[in-house]
């Protein structure tokens, strides 16, 4: 999928954590979306079995996934 909108980086990202944790996330929320003319970089946040996750990733104009990093997990109380 190339990218055309913002919205398409949104999804890529929606469905790429979902890929690599579980339909069954909750609280998906990106916090920004930076355009670096070649890529997009992804800050996001949601919840999974318990626990708090924060994950950059980096998303190329053709729509693949360049870089994944999962900065935070924090069990929630």
């Amino acid at each position: 999928m190339s990218i055309e909108k913002i919205k398409d980086v949104k999804l890529i990202a929606e469905n790429n954590i979902k890929d690599m944790y579980d339909d069954t996330i909750t609280n998906f929320t990106v916090n920004s979306i930076v355009n670096n003319s070649d890529r997009y970089d992804v800050s996001t946040e949601f919840d999974y079995i318990g626990y708090h996750y924060t994950v950059y990733l980096s998303i190329d104009t053709d729509g693949n996934i360049t870089k994944f990093s999962q900065i935070a997990k924090t069990k929630i109380e």
